[in-house]
């Protein structure tokens, strides 16, 4: 089966709960970092406020420590702007909203806000197999 990743990047084009929601719908499906550190034991406790640990390990497997991450979305999954001029910009005057590495509470997703000319992170989320998913 191939392997498939989707962004937590929110936009006016789609937000990761539109994107990703449909592939990991299942109360039986833990979340889960590639080291195999459960994040969430579900799709449902993945978009909640707090996680069962950060997500803090790179897909190499590499510790990213209180790193910020790009996101402009909120824990449920839904889009919150502003994001980069739908993630286009590079402008020390426009905005986005960023997360951090170094939190499982929703500061993992939503903490502040930073110009959009600084290189952060981005969380992306796989589906391995079916009943299996990773961040």
């Amino acid at each position: 089966m191939p392997e498939s990743f989707r962004a937590w990047l929110g936009s006016a084009d789609g937000s990761p709960s539109s994107r990703i929601t449909p592939a990991l719908d299942s109360p039986t499906v833990p979340v889960r970092l590639v080291d195999g550190t459960a994040v969430a034991m579900s799709w449902q406790g993945f978009v909640a406020d707090t996680h069962l640990s950060p997500i803090d390990v790179s897909e190499y497997g590499e510790e990213v420590l209180d790193e910020r991450v790009w996101t402009s979305v909120d824990p449920s999954g839904l889009t919150q702007e502003p994001a980069c001029s739908q993630w286009t910009s590079d402008d020390f005057l426009e905005l986005g909203r960023f997360g951090s590495t170094g939190f499982a509470d929703k500061r993992w997703t939503e903490l502040d806000l930073d110009a959009c000319l600084k290189a952060f992170h981005v969380y992306c989320i796989q589906t391995i197999m079916p009943g299996e998913a990773g961040v």
